[in-house]
């Protein structure tokens, strides 16, 4: 069961990640804009500390995230200052889609 919510957790990221750019162009007319963040693997719990040390490496920046790392792009994002930013998928993973 565990590994066909993860199928299904992949699935639908996917679904999003495709409907950013179609939902950003209807929205945008509106003032509305429409992002996806890519966190990467984050440690809320449902990792082994074996699990973490072994995928720990496959970052560019030496380190996994804290929830703090896509939470202040997700609040960013929110702001002013990103008002240009929509229609994107943004991998904030620390280096480990590279």
């Amino acid at each position: 069961m565990h590994d066909e919510l993860q199928v299904l957790g992949l699935r639908v990221a996917d679904f999003f990640a495709q409907l950013a750019p179609t939902l950003a162009a209807e929205l945008s007319p509106k003032g509305i804009t429409v992002n996806v963040v890519n966190p990467g693997p984050v440690p809320t719990g449902y990792m082994s500390e074996d699990d973490i040390a072994q995928v720990t490496p496959e970052f560019a920046l030496g380190r996994m995230a804290s929830t703090d790392d896509p939470a202040c792009l997700v609040a960013w994002l929110t702001t002013d200052e990103a008002s240009w930013v929509t229609g994107q998928v943004i991998s904030a993973d620390g280096g480990f889609s590279v």
